[in-house]
């Protein structure tokens, strides 16, 4: 992806949840927890759902996404708005209706002002 030479590079992932590993099962402690610290390569930004070592629960008001997507899905069509703008006031909201229980997360090397998903 870095070879096409993007302006910048943006991952937004929902996939914080607890997991367990194939081969062991869902018995006693076998289960992986969270999400794993990560660095973002040259004007990158990768937004995650929870912070390393934390899970998101599944729970939400809306049964198709979970929580760090329906707020994602509210703000990130907003015209003209930096996309670290965007990923606070998606912070903001998750830990608002969670309180404070799932705080998003975001790893950024994007040194650019106004990197906007929607022109404004």
């Amino acid at each position: 992806m870095a070879t096409k030479e993007p302006h910048a590079i943006i991952f937004l992932l929902d996939c914080c949840r607890e997991y367990w590993l194939p081969k062991i099962g869902r018995s006693g402690d076998q289960s992986v927890v969270g999400l794993h610290e990560m660095k973002a390569p040259s004007e990158t930004i990768i937004a995650f759902a929870c912070a390393a070592g934390a899970t998101t629960s599944d729970e939400s008001s809306e049964s198709e996404n979970g929580i760090f997507t329906k707020y994602l899905l509210k703000h990130i069509t907003t015209p003209g708005i930096d996309i670290d703008i965007i990923l606070r006031r998606v912070a903001k909201d998750v830990a608002q209706e969670t309180r404070s229980k799932q705080e998003p997360f975001r790893v950024s090397s994007i040194r650019e002002e106004n990197v906007c998903v929607v022109p404004g």
